[in-house]
């Protein structure tokens, strides 16, 4: 009688295995970017215009990004020191460039007196 017990309980354990808990469907269909592309620069001349656009590590990590109106948006950054960065963007259809246009600093800083 206990062997019985010992196959129907393998029985129903094998049968249950195929189902899948909803959190194992969720990591499976979660979303994610489509394509991913490195950031480029959005100069006045063309010449100027989609190089690689690289932000030093020592401008911290993204706070939030806001647009400001129309196509331009704005990065804020904070550093360990409590510094914040701006970093203008330019967005192009689906892309976002960073804003190079008027030929002056890339960010405004603002700096933390103690």
């Amino acid at each position: 009688m206990k062997w019985k017990a010992a196959v129907l309980g393998a029985l129903l354990l094998f049968a249950l295995l195929p189902f899948r808990s909803p959190s194992q469907d969720q990591r499976r269909n979660a979303v994610s970017p489509a394509k991913l592309e490195p950031m480029q620069n959005m100069g006045a001349y063309a010449a100027d215009s989609g190089r690689p656009a690289f932000l030093p590590a020592e401008w911290g990590s993204l706070v939030s990004v806001q647009r400001i109106e129309g196509d331009r948006l704005m990065m804020f950054l904070q550093n360990e020191k409590g510094e914040i960065y701006l970093v203008r963007l330019v967005q192009r259809g689906q892309y976002f460039y960073l804003d190079t246009y008027d030929h002056g600093g890339v960010a405004l800083v603002i700096r933390r007196e103690q």
